[in-house]
């Protein structure tokens, strides 16, 4: 095993005892756009994920991702640049869009 592919070992398996820990304290099971940008505070990426996730209403729907993707909000100065946009059209079979009722 290359020292390169010892390090990815390592970090996938903190990686999977954090998701681990998190199940067990009763949180989801992966941290929310909101976290992670504040947990890595200096990355524009993390930022931006986490303004149009707040934006859509913090993860109320099952298909947030799809409601950034197809956000519209064209008057936003983060429109160009939200995440997601692969996700534009019809939604994935069962997910619930607020709204849809």
């Amino acid at each position: 095993m290359t020292k390169q592919s010892k390090t990815t070992a390592t970090r996938i398996n903190a990686a999977v005892a954090a998701r681990k820990a998190r199940i067990a304290a009763g949180l989801p099971a992966y941290r929310t756009p909101g976290e992670v940008a504040t947990a890595n505070p200096k990355s524009l990426r993390a930022a931006l994920d986490a303004m149009c996730w707040e934006c859509l209403g913090s993860g109320d729907d099952a298909g947030w991702k799809w409601g950034i993707g197809n956000c519209t909000s064209p008057q936003c100065s983060l429109f160009t640049l939200r995440p997601y946009q692969h996700k534009l059209g019809q939604p994935e079979e069962g997910v619930y869009i607020r709204g849809d009722k």
